[in-house]
């Protein structure tokens, strides 16, 4: 124990450890009351006895693009009162096992799974570049789905093959 203490008095006399000390006690405070800025959270479940599109839509919690996402899931959930977003966090287990029930008879195969992945109908979005990009071809396909057309067409390419990322 005295060693313990004597190690952290160390630390504390040291000006720039001491900054960063307070400042990671600062940011688990306001993680802690405020939840991860970064995390996605679920939309509520839909009322009993309504019929809605649900969208599922497959994220990796450590991957950028899904939050780059979101605020377009949101806006088509606002725009759309029929479509419901299921969100669902691919690197859970049992929420993958889910994804691989869900392409099955869509337009993706499992070799082809990256994420974001977004499902509508029979319709399988792999990745997002940008709401210019990637927005355009799941509007189209959620329109098309509450017109009754949820049927997938394995031949269309959703996002381009190649995608830069900067590094």
């Amino acid at each position: 124990m005295k060693t313990l203490i004597h190690a952290l008095r160390n630390l504390w006399k040291d000006r720039f450890k001491r900054i960063v000390i307070i400042a990671l006690a600062v940011a688990a405070a306001a993680i802690m009351l405020f939840g991860s800025p970064t995390e996605l959270q679920p939309t509520p479940t839909p009322p009993d006895g309504e019929e809605l599109l649900e969208v599922h839509f497959f994220y990796h919690s450590g991957c950028p693009h899904g939050r780059d996402q979101e605020p377009f899931n949101e806006e088509l959930a606002q725009k759309y009162e029929d479509v419901y977003f299921v969100y669902h966090d691919g690197a859970d287990p049992s929420q993958y096992a889910i994804l691989l029930d869900l392409i099955e008879g869509t337009n993706i195969s499992e070799d082809q799974l990256d994420f974001p992945t977004t499902i509508v109908g029979q319709r399988g979005f792999v990745g997002w570049v940008s709401r210019e990009v990637s927005g355009p071809p799941i509007e189209q396909a959620i329109v098309n789905c509450l017109a009754g057309n949820c049927g997938g067409a394995p031949d269309e390419e959703d996002v381009p093959a190649e995608v830069d990322v900067p590094i």
